[in-house]
């Protein structure tokens, strides 16, 4: 996996709760299991992500399976 930042390889951080760049770009992996590769820069909202309702309404749509 690489960093949409610039391009180098993301490792798996030892704390086992993000991934980390050479480069020092770090992305957190998020409580549901899934890595959001997004800069916020390129987020183009003041409340950028998913709503909880959406977050709640996705966990019902799966079943509560992490994907």
């Amino acid at each position: 996996m690489f960093c949409p930042v610039c391009g180098g390889l993301l490792q798996l951080n030892p704390s086992g709760k993000s991934y980390v760049c050479q480069n020092q770009h770090s992305f957190d992996l998020a409580k549901e299991g899934y890595l959001n590769l997004l800069p916020v820069q390129y987020k183009h909202s003041k409340e950028p992500g998913d709503s909880k309702q959406m977050m709640l309404a996705r966990r019902e749509f799966f079943g509560g399976r992490v994907l």
